[in-house]
C-alpha cells in the first residue's frame, strides 16, 4: 500500500479534514472582513456566487475526476464505492492547496475582499458536502431528521449501486441539468 493510499484510509487523516477545512473557511471569511474597504455589495455578490458554483465544482469533480479512470483520485474513489462504510477521504492537506491555489489565482481577477468571500462560500458548500456524505454513510437512516435527507441519502446510495447517476450529494440539480440523475421510488433505497 502506498503512502498516499494509507494516508486516504488513515482515520487521523478523515476526521482531520473537518478541522483543516474549518480552520480554512474562516481564514477566507476573516481575510475577506479585513481585507475589504468599503465595497460590501461585491462582496456579498462573491459570497453569494460561491455558495452557487459549490454544486456544480462538487457535480464535475465527481464525475469527470474522482470517476475519470487514470486520475489521482479515480483509486480511493472507487475504493470507497467497494467499502463505503469505511472512514476514507481525501489527503487532508489536498483541499487545503486546491483552495487556496485558486483563491490566490481570484486575488488576480478581482480585489481580495470578494475572493476571500467566494471562497469562504465554496469551503462552506465543500464542508456541507462532506458532512452530509458522513451522514449518508455511517448515520442510521431512522435517526436522520427529515424526508429531504432521507431522500437525498437514498439518491446518494443509489450512485453506489449505479455509478453513472446521481454524482451530486448537496444537490440533485447538476444531475437533472446533465441528465444523470436517476429518482428511487424508495426513500430507504439500499
Amino acid at each position: 500500500m502506498s503512502l498516499l493510499d494509507r494516508v486516504v484510509a488513515s482515520k487521523l487523516n478523515y476526521w482531520f479534514s473537518f478541522v483543516a477545512d474549518g480552520i480554512t473557511a474562516s481564514f477566507f471569511l476573516l481575510r475577506g472582513v479585513f481585507a475589504t474597504t468599503g465595497n460590501w455589495a461585491s462582496c456579498a455578490v462573491a459570497m453569494a456566487t460561491g455558495a452557487l458554483s459549490w454544486g456544480l465544482l462538487e457535480y464535475s469533480g465527481h464525475r469527470w475526476f474522482f470517476h475519470l479512470g487514470g486520475s489521482p483520485a479515480d483509486g480511493g474513489h472507487m475504493r470507497h464505492h467497494d467499502e463505503p462504510d469505511e472512514l476514507l477521504a481525501m489527503p487532508w492537506f489536498a483541499t487545503t492547496i486546491v483552495a487556496f491555489a485558486l483563491w490566490f489565482v481570484l486575488r488576480v481577477v478581482i480585489l481580495d475582499g470578494p475572493a476571500s468571500f467566494y471562497m469562504a462560500a465554496l469551503m462552506a458548500g465543500y464542508i456541507s458536502y462532506e458532512t452530509l456524505h458522513h451522514l449518508y454513510h455511517h448515520i442510521n437512516i431512522n435517526a436522520l431528521p427529515s424526508k429531504l435527507l432521507k431522500r437525498s441519502r437514498a439518491n446518494h446510495r443509489i450512485h453506489h449501486k449505479m455509478r453513472d447517476t446521481n454524482y451530486g450529494v448537496t444537490t440533485t440539480f447538476w444531475d437533472r441539468v446533465f441528465g444523470t440523475h436517476y429518482q428511487s421510488k424508495r426513500i430507504d433505497a439500499p
